[in-house]
């Protein structure tokens, strides 16, 4: 169970609506910062300014939600490296889009919405460790299903838990969402960009939360294929699901 120190933001502040550290059982090295915010109360001109964020200048033209989302994670990366003692750093973006982190540091952003962006959620977690992918998802929506099957999952995780008792909305986010914080571990070694092929998960523990995956082929020295890694999982909120994967370095 995650343990979220909670805090009310004062009214004064109407973009976010709570935030605060989030904390991984046995994992002390990890500093995690989340944050929900809202999208119809983000000022493009006051509210990076009032949350220390900096738009880049293609952040600065992009829509207002995604602008929103932008200053969110940067935020919460912000914070969470206060965690670290690195006072006041936001993660710039590279070229290839990813956040530039400090020497000797890890970090991933996350940032999800549900259907009708009622609720928004930022969430960035770094590390002096390892490598570290994050990802927060709400559950897809039943009528996304079938196009999700054919996107994230291989004939061998399809095979796998077929006849498995998993609710389909919960299983198939839950595959996307590990596939995601992979990709985001995983990038630091890889520098390019990879398909979702490049694992097949054969394993769920219900009672662990963690998940089981397979390199389907070799993405780096330290990334052979046949690897087995193992990534964690966690209910957050109602319809909402976390993924962590750690690799190290």
């Amino acid at each position: 169970m995650l343990r979220s120190d909670e805090k009310l933001v004062p009214k004064t502040v109407p973009f976010t609506r709570q935030e605060g550290p989030l904390h991984f059982p046995g994992k002390p090295y990890l500093k995690c910062y989340q944050v929900w915010f809202s999208i119809p109360d983000f000022d493009a001109v006051l509210t990076p300014s009032e949350f220390g964020v900096v738009l880049p200048e293609n952040i600065a033209r992009a829509v207002e939600k995604r602008q929103a989302e932008f200053v969110a994670g940067r935020y919460c990366a912000i914070q969470a490296l206060k965690k670290l003692s690195i006072p006041h750093y936001q993660p710039e973006v590279s070229d290839d889009r990813s956040p530039v982190w400090p020497f000797g540091i890890s970090g991933s952003i996350s940032h999800t919405s549900n259907k009708n962006a009622e609720s928004n959620i930022a969430i960035a977690v770094v590390t002096r460790d390892k490598e570290v992918g994050i990802d927060a998802e709400f559950l897809i929506q039943y009528e996304d299903l079938q196009g999700f099957t054919q996107l994230i999952l291989n004939s061998d995780e399809l095979q796998c838990f077929e006849k498995t008792g998993f609710d389909k909305r919960w299983l198939f986010t839950l595959i996307f969402s590990v596939k995601e914080s992979f990709f985001k571990a995983a990038y630091p070694q890889v520098k390019r960009v990879f398909d979702f092929d490049a694992i097949s998960i054969f394993e769920i523990d219900s009672e662990a939360c963690t998940v089981s995956f397979r390199l389907n082929y070799t993405l780096s020295p330290e990334l052979q294929c046949g690897r087995v890694f193992h990534a964690d999982w966690y209910e957050f909120f109602p319809n909402a699901l976390l993924t962590l994967v750690e690799l190290t370095r």
